[in-house]
């Protein structure tokens, strides 16, 4: 970056392909028949075979749902059996709201997508569609390290263990304990 942002020149001199035209690469260079094969295929597939890309967006957007509301159904059955307890415990709701968080941000990009191959969506409909796109790769991690204590724990002393470590100090490891494993007498089995 440092690059980039300072000394230009240098940047364009080394990333830069002003300086190169296609006659300097040699034609069997420039020739990716196993790659073009599978371009081709793929570009029959997705433009020729639209319903099969919207049946299962279309199956997605419908069983994410459908599979959340069996999964709270048995959770809050199974929960209630156990132990004549009638209370859902914090932890268990918080496994509850991690995946709902994210199976609804699934659901929505999903069933957008399968809206915009046969509508055109408003600008705020697209934006939203893309919004919900980048949350399902990338939101996972916060909403882990937000509702579940025990890895944001973990990854508190990660950061404490870093900190340390750059600073010269001793560390303390992650596993406190260790297990010690000793060979068993082979003598008696035979």
């Amino acid at each position: 970056m440092e690059l980039y942002l300072f000394r230009p020149e240098e940047h364009q001199r080394l990333y830069g392909c002003s300086n190169i035209t296609v006659e300097d690469v040699p034609l069997e260079k420039r020739q990716h028949v196993v790659e073009g094969v599978i371009i081709i295929a793929l570009t029959v597939i997705y433009y020729y075979f639209t319903n099969i890309h919207t049946a299962y967006d279309g199956s997605f957007s419908v069983g994410i749902p459908t599979l959340y509301i069996i999964f709270t159904i048995l959770f809050f059955a199974k929960s209630h059996r156990m132990k004549g307890s009638k209370t859902v415990s914090k932890k268990q709701k918080m496994m509850l709201l991690q995946v709902f968080i994210i199976s609804m941000l699934n659901f929505a990009a999903v069933s957008i997508y399968v809206y915009m191959m046969y509508f055109v969506p408003n600008m705020f409909l697209m934006h939203f569609a893309q919004f919900c796109w980048f949350h399902i790769h990338g939101f996972p991690p916060v909403i882990y390290l937000t509702f579940n204590a025990s890895i944001r724990g973990d990854a508190i002393n990660m950061f404490k263990n870093i900190g340390r470590k750059f600073k010269g100090q001793e560390t303390k490891e992650l596993a406190t304990t260790l297990t010690k494993i000793e060979p068993s007498n082979t003598d008696s089995m035979l």
